[in-house]
């Protein structure tokens, strides 16, 4: 699709206004798979920021044991300890 450029407008050069844009590959669809995980964690840093207010970052959602320094600097956003973490494969 032709694209007119400022040049091309303020000379009246009519060639210059139809000259063809050069499309960008990869830029016209974009990664959703991508876009949902940054979304998830967006959502993850958020939730720690609340749990940082409310002097509840690293303690477990549900138990309130210490998640353990080690263990939140690995994973910041970690919300429950090892004992209530969801089984990985079931």
């Amino acid at each position: 699709m032709p694209v007119a450029t400022l040049g091309s407008v303020m000379t009246g050069d009519a060639d210059a206004a139809t000259e063809p844009t050069v499309e960008q590959p990869g830029l016209d669809e974009p990664d959703l798979e991508q876009i949902d995980g940054i979304s998830r964690d967006l959502a993850q840093v958020e939730e720690a920021l609340v749990r940082l207010d409310e002097d509840t970052y690293g303690r477990c959602d549900v138990c309130r044991a210490e998640i353990g320094d080690e263990v939140l600097a690995d994973h910041p956003t970690r919300s429950l300890c090892e004992a209530h973490l969801p089984a990985v494969g079931n």
